[in-house]
């Protein structure tokens, strides 16, 4: 990738501002792609070029937040729990780093929580001492920041998968996508290298959840609204599929 090759071929100490964003926006771009596509390869291909950005000692909470973010989509593409397990402690440990340095970037907060409540199905005994972490950190979250969509999506996730007696389930969660949803539409950043993800994931889960519901129609309009907003999302495509092939069995 010709990224790579730029990272690798400059000599960081004589990196500028503008050089560092640059290169910054496109690695989280390539994550993205990655994401979309639940490429594997790359996604670590990124993260090692984030942790050698760490040496340019310019927006190193950043770096450290978005190397946990590729953590917390590895994740989800890791088989066994050994992995999953690395790549949770490891984004935790990065998100912690990133808010020594910076204590104000809400996001870093909302993505804690979400690996606190990951970190939970590999290991339930830290069912109750995560829990209290998880819902601190989001707390923290919709204080800095309660207009972001990323936190309403975030928290929406670990809705979903939380305990009703905890304050889980479909509801709850639904709720919460559908106001991420709507901060979408409006929510700007004026910092072009911080996270611009999610737009087209808040549908695909709610999708989901419409599913989950047997509310076809609207779980179908919301997995093309991914599409119309990311063309290549596979997942989406992967959903479309599944609701295909759960219709035609109930025919």
């Amino acid at each position: 990738m010709i990224y790579l090759l730029l990272l690798w071929s400059l000599s960081f100490s004589g990196f500028s501002q503008a050089e560092f964003d640059s290169n910054l926006i496109e690695i989280r771009e390539s994550v993205e792609e990655a994401v979309n596509g639940g490429d594997k390869e790359r996604l670590v291909d990124n993260r090692n070029c984030l942790e050698r950005l760490l040496s340019m000692e310019i927006k190193k909470w950043l770096v450290h937040h978005y190397l946990a973010y590729v953590d917390y989509r590895l994740v989800n593409l890791e088989k066994d729990k050994e992995s999953r397990g690395k790549h949770i402690k490891d984004g935790i440990l990065h998100l912690e780093k990133s808010i020594e340095i910076n204590n104000n970037f809400a996001e870093a907060f909302a993505l804690l929580s979400l690996l606190y409540n990951q970190e939970i199905g590999i290991n339930p005994a830290l069912g109750m001492t995560n829990s209290m972490k998880s819902g601190k950190a989001i707390n923290k979250a919709y204080n800095l920041d309660p207009e972001n969509p990323r936190i309403w999506l975030i928290d929406g996730i670990g809705t979903l998968y939380k305990p009703t007696v905890f304050g889980g389930g479909e509801n709850k969660a639904l709720k919460k996508f559908l106001k991420s949803a709507e901060y979408y539409k409006t929510y700007k950043t004026v910092d072009k290298t911080l996270p611009n993800w999610g737009k087209a994931e808040v549908y695909t889960w709610l999708g989901i959840i419409y599913m989950k519901k047997e509310e076809n129609q609207k779980a179908m309009e919301n997995f093309n609204l991914s599409l119309e907003i990311k063309p290549d999302y596979e997942w989406a495509k992967q959903c479309i599929k599944e609701l295909e092939d759960k219709q035609s069995h109930e025919k």
